[in-house]
């Protein structure tokens, strides 16, 4: 079933090439496709279909070095609880593996230390 991630909120983003085939590295990026490709390089859907019309969205917290420091779940609609948490669960992971992010010019940390994502499934 396809899906769709998207980061709603990311401030200005300059770096070099992506390591793609590194994830212990993190992800370099350039702008908001390379974020959600570098994220969506990571994801691995739970093994249950996503309900149509499910919605999650999730906010993770960076450090200055573009490590991740946090993480939450904003919002899981659209599914029984067990199918949120597995997707919840798997969008986070795919997060964590793709980070830390570097690229992120440090004179707009306040633009990019807190980014929200969203995954959903099509209506």
């Amino acid at each position: 079933m396809a899906r769709s991630i998207a980061v709603l909120f990311v401030g200005v983003l300059l770096a070099s090439p992506a390591w793609a085939d590194e994830p212990s590295r993190g992800s370099v990026v350039h702008n908001l496709q390379d974020l959600r490709d570098a994220v969506d390089m990571h994801w691995s859907a739970p093994p249950i279909a996503a309900p149509v019309g499910m919605r999650i969205k999730v906010r993770f917290n960076l450090d200055r070095s573009g490590a991740i420091t946090g993480t939450e779940r904003l919002q899981a609609i659209g599914a029984d609880p067990a199918t949120l948490e597995a997707f919840t669960g798997a969008l986070i992971k795919a997060v964590r593996d793709a980070s830390p992010f570097s690229g992120f010019p440090d004179e707009n940390y306040d633009a990019w230390k807190v980014m929200d994502l969203a995954y959903g499934s099509p209506n």
